[in-house]
C-alpha cells in the first residue's frame, strides 16, 4: 500500500479530499488498503494506485456510500452532483473502487463505471476494481481518486 506517498502528497499540498479534512483523508486510507487487500470482483493491488498517482501534481479524493433501495442509481447520481466536471476533465488518470454487500453485481459496479467514464477526460488512464464486503450491510462504497 502506498500510505507512505499519498500522506507526502497530502502534507506537500497536492492531495484536496472532498469533503476537506485529514480525518476523511486518512478514513480514506484504512478504508482503501482494507479493501484493496481483500478478494474482489475485480481485484486491485498497490502498482495500480503507484500508476495512477506517479508524477501526479495534485490528487483529489472522493468517497461516496449510499445505503436502501435503489442504492446504484443514488450512488450514482451522488458522484454526478459532487463530481465537478472541470477537475474530471483535467484529470490524467483516475482510480477508483466499488465496494458493495453481497448482493453487489458486476452490472452494478458498471453502472458506476460508466457514470465515471462519461466525466472523464478521454486521454485519462483509468484503473478500477470492485469487492464485496461482508459487513456492508445494503451499503456500497465507491472510492475515487483522480490525478491531475
Amino acid at each position: 500500500m502506498p500510505f507512505q506517498t499519498l500522506t507526502e502528497l497530502y502534507f506537500d499540498n497536492k492531495v484536496q479530499v472532498i469533503p476537506s479534512g485529514a480525518i476523511s483523508f486518512f478514513s480514506y486510507l484504512d478504508q482503501l488498503e482494507q479493501q484493496i487487500n481483500t478478494p474482489g470482483l475485480i481485484n486491485l493491488d498497490d502498482s495500480d494506485i503507484l500508476t495512477i498517482i506517479a508524477g501526479a501534481e495534485r490528487i483529489t479524493i472522493f468517497g461516496i456510500e449510499q445505503t436502501g433501495e435503489d442504492k446504484i442509481n443514488k450512488v450514482c447520481k451522488k458522484i454526478r452532483d459532487s463530481l465537478p466536471e472541470e477537475l474530471a476533465k483535467k484529470a490524467a488518470g483516475a482510480f477508483f473502487h466499488v465496494i458493495g454487500d453481497p448482493e453487489i453485481t458486476l452490472y452494478d459496479v458498471n453502472e458506476v463505471a460508466e457514470t465515471i467514464f462519461n466525466y472523464l477526460n478521454a486521454d485519462a488512464e483509468i484503473i478500477f476494481g470492485a469487492a464485496v464486503d461482508q459487513a456492508a450491510d445494503g451499503s456500497i462504497k465507491v472510492l475515487l481518486l483522480l490525478a491531475e
